[in-house]
């Protein structure tokens, strides 16, 4: 999504080098106009990366790629209560692993994908047999 601002003044290129750096999850341009249009940047990338996610680490149990994708400081913001999961990488990594012991056929349907700068929200459909533990 862009926002345009139509200014009393044209954006210099100055400013939009200093808009630029000043907010590094924004790409700034001009349009033919003079007025200044703002889009959030790595939208796909944040898209790919929850893709990658789903369809190899839940999916096929690629810990490998789990350990390239998440941050050692990440936090989880979805954490089941009473499932004693620690809202963090390792947390994280235990309930994947519980998940596709308890459903050794496991996968995920994405249906579709939203996102803002940094930030995707995936809808999805798990799918498995539950044949273990849960």
């Amino acid at each position: 999504m862009a926002v345009t601002f139509n200014s009393a003044k044209p954006v210099m290129d100055e400013e939009l080098r200093i808009l630029s750096e000043r907010n590094p999850g924004y790409q700034f341009e001009r349009n033919a106009r003079g007025e200044l249009i703002v889009m959030p940047t790595g939208t796909d990338e944040a898209k790919a990366v929850v893709r990658r996610n789903t369809e190899e680490v839940q999916g096929k149990g690629r810990f490998e790629v789990f350990e390239e994708l998440f941050a050692d400081d990440f936090v989880d913001h979805t954490t089941q209560p009473g499932t004693g999961m620690t809202p963090d990488k390792a947390g994280v990594r235990r309930l994947y692993m519980y998940i596709r012991e308890a459903f050794p056929d496991f996968r995920a349907e994405i249906h579709w994908q939203l996102a803002d700068g940094d930030r995707a929200i995936t809808y999805k459909t798990y799918h498995g047999t539950h044949q273990g533990c849960f």
